[in-house]
């Protein structure tokens, strides 16, 4: 389906489609869940309207990375509203399930608090909370690990990689 502008490949799964809907939002960015939720959701089909939703410049939605000015968490907000107002419609319902993972878990609490009329509750796996910190420590802990193993090229790319954060609010590096 269409998106924000960009195509995008969403998955719809239920054995009746008057369940509840929850939409997953997954981990990443640029990661796809497709393939294994179809597998690790099938039994939630019993009771909701699973929707897995390859967000852009993931999975089958890689093609949308194409234009880098919508790569943006304010863009994604907008998808998961866009996306959650289409199922809303498609299955005649007035608020729907949102439950992320990881990256995931960013954009649904940001979409949740911009639109919580839109959600009856609001699932954190992996909740990402922190993500300057977070992101830092695992930096260290990569350079630790590259420096151990005497890894000069990844030394020498970690010491020259751009670390200034990324801030939650959508704003981008430039």
């Amino acid at each position: 389906m269409r998106l924000g502008g960009s195509d995008q490949w969403v998955l719809e799964r239920s054995e009746d489609v008057r369940n509840p809907v929850l939409l997953y939002l997954q981990g990443g960015p640029g990661t796809s869940q497709l393939t294994s939720n179809r597998r690790n959701t099938r039994h939630l089909e019993t009771y909701f309207t699973v929707v897995n939703w390859d967000q852009r410049g993931a999975g089958k939605s890689y093609r949308a990375i194409r234009d880098t000015g919508s790569m943006n968490i304010g863009q994604f907000v907008a998808d998961t509203r866009e996306l959650t107002l289409y199922l809303l419609a498609k299955f005649h319902q007035e608020r729907l399930v949102l439950a992320g993972h990881s990256w995931g878990s960013v954009i649904a609490a940001l979409t949740v608090a911009k639109y919580p009329e839109l959600y009856s509750c609001y699932v954190g796996i992996g909740q990402a909370a922190r993500m300057e910190e977070a992101e830092e420590a695992s930096y260290q802990w990569t350079l630790e690990q590259a420096r151990k193993h005497g890894h000069r090229r990844a030394v020498a790319a970690l010491v020259k990689w751009d670390r200034r954060p990324i801030k939650v609010t959508g704003a981008r590096r430039s």
